[in-house]
């Protein structure tokens, strides 16, 4: 193999590599915005009181701060509790995704040209590697999978909004709106 071809193939798998490191970035945020939203933690709602704003702390140190696949039981649990069933295989897909995406940030990169390594290490990195282009393709559509699960799971097509909100959100709601009354209650009388 030439050098030019070394170069052209290590491009594309560092191309790769960067787009499921997105798309696991972008699930592990949509997992977090949702886990958090369920237990009435969400920006929104916290950005109200101090009160919130530590006990939404809290929970992200304790909830949050877990592995994807951690995660990802989460969240099967709370599509359980609001009355929806992920599809068969959903946890298994979960699982497998994160399994690629640790495959694409942590080992070597297949092709290893031939100034920078030594026999042994070059044979092991060979037999390592899966067919990359294959696990990018199988990674793609999972994230694809995934994604739209959650999306019908928790929100509606035509207007996109929320399709639950959970009792403690509605609580938590309560009460700002009553706050705001009498801070503008106590306004008018002064």
């Amino acid at each position: 193999m030439t050098k030019e071809e070394i170069a052209k193939d290590n491009k594309g798998i560092k191309e790769m590599r960067h787009e499921i490191i997105e798309y696991a970035i972008n699930i592990e945020y949509w997992l977090d915005e949702e886990i958090t939203s369920h237990f009435g933690f969400d920006s929104w709602g916290a950005s109200y009181h101090n009160q919130l704003e530590r006990e939404r702390e809290t929970f992200k140190d304790c909830f949050l701060r877990v592995s994807l696949s951690k995660k990802f039981d989460y969240i099967i649990r709370i599509i359980k509790e609001i009355g929806g069933k992920p599809y068969r295989g959903f946890s298994g897909d979960g699982e497998r995704f994160r399994k690629i995406r640790n495959m694409f940030a942590h080992e070597s990169y297949p092709i290893i040209e031939p100034e920078f390594s030594c026999s042994p290490i070059k044979e092991i990195t060979k037999l390592n590697q899966q067919n990359w282009k294959k696990m990018y393709e199988e990674a793609t559509i999972l994230f694809e999978k995934i994604t739209k699960e959650i999306d019908d799971k928790f929100y509606t097509k035509e207007p996109r909004m929320r399709k639950y909100r959970s009792w403690a959100l509605l609580e938590k709601l309560d009460i700002i709106k009553k706050y705001e009354e009498a801070l503008e209650s106590e306004r008018k009388n002064n």
